[in-house]
């Protein structure tokens, strides 16, 4: 053993670090998966649950769909299709 070590307490990673990174993942994550979801792209929504939310880093730069509330709201603010 080394100096300063006790039997049964040498970790290659701290024991907190699971936890801080699944707390970092998720607020890195979210907000990916909320502007894909906004953007109707829900087969990305779906890829990125079932691949812990990898794909929606990507599709948070995609264009939205046509019909999702993220194109209405770009369409009203920039007064396209305004009568």
């Amino acid at each position: 053993m080394a100096y300063g070590e006790e039997e049964g307490t040498s970790y290659l990673v701290e024991p907190g670090a699971g936890l801080i990174f699944f707390i970092v993942l998720v607020l890195v994550l979210a907000p990916a998966g909320v502007v894909t979801a906004l953007k109707g792209r829900w087969g990305w929504v779906v890829a990125g649950l079932l691949l812990a939310g990898l794909p929606w880093l990507v599709s948070a730069w995609v264009a939205p769909a046509d019909t999702s509330w993220w194109a209405r709201r770009r369409a009203r603010r920039s007064g396209v299709g305004a009568a």
